[in-house]
């Protein structure tokens, strides 16, 4: 297989991670993600109990490793594999798909770039292997509704006549309310809501209206406080606020009701 021996990360969801390693010490968990992190870049970790130890810090005066520093819990997460390397299975699927989604996604953008260019592809069942394979995160429990990823990333992808992305990209619409907003808090749940308001007003007018509520009292109050996320503002249809008259103005009008 073409494509990189591994990506530079693996998925990482730290709900998960607590819950599959709560029986642990702190230090252990510390080893734990350590040594996971060296078996991913350098494909394995060696046999010897003693150059683990020397890779965690556990080292005498003398600076050899001190194997007895490191847990047996710890370890058992790192059996010997075949090829005489120690490896944690779970992550070795990890990078396995890694490489999977990777070979994928190159080969997806090849029938992309050929379509684009007039190009006949000659393999037709090159776009079965488009499709991005489940990922599996280490030391998660067996998936259950409510635990997703808390990150999702964001890919650019082409924008509709409108404007508006087809996939998971942020529109330039969004991009432009997004910059005016100021309160910069849950991108990713404010693009959702963002696709979802399909009777929102035109941009230009919402960032208008954001622009005008940012200079009232109750936005501007204790540091912007108060100030709604974005995903509640677009949910809420807060653009219909009216805004309360500031305090001069109401006595101004207070004064000529008299």
């Amino acid at each position: 297989m073409s494509g990189p021996k591994f990506a530079p990360a693996f998925d990482f969801y730290p709900e998960r991670w607590t819950h599959g390693t709560r029986h642990m010490t702190k230090i252990e968990r510390c080893d734990y993600i350590e040594l996971l992190c060296h078996q991913w870049t350098d494909d394995g970790l060696p046999i010897s109990v003693e150059i683990l130890a020397r890779i965690l810090g556990y080292t005498n005066a003398r600076g050899e490793g001190v194997a007895s520093k490191i847990s047996e819990m710890v370890l058992a997460k790192f059996p010997v594999a075949a090829d005489g390397k120690r490896r944690n299975e779970r992550l070795e699927s990890e990078r396995s798909k890694q490489v999977t989604r990777l070979e994928r996604k190159r080969t997806g953008a090849e029938i992309t770039n050929a379509k684009r260019w007039g190009k006949r592809v000659d393999d037709e069942s090159l776009s079965d292997q488009i499709a991005t394979p489940e990922r599996v995160d280490i030391e998660s429990p067996p998936p259950t509704p409510h635990l997703r990823p808390l990150v999702s990333s964001i890919e650019e992808t082409p924008l509709t006549p409108s404007g508006e992305s087809v996939g998971m990209g942020y529109s330039q619409s969004f991009e432009n309310f997004w910059t005016a907003y100021p309160k910069k808090t849950g991108k990713g749940a404010a693009w959702a809501a963002w696709k979802r308001a399909k009777a929102k007003p035109p941009t230009d007018e919402l960032v208008a209206t954001v622009n005008e509520q940012a200079q009232s009292d109750q936005w501007t109050k204790d540091g912007g406080r108060f100030i709604p996320n974005p995903a509640t503002w677009i949910n809420q249809r807060r653009w219909e606020d009216e805004l309360p008259m500031e305090q001069e103005e109401l006595s101004t009008a207070q004064k000529f009701s008299l």
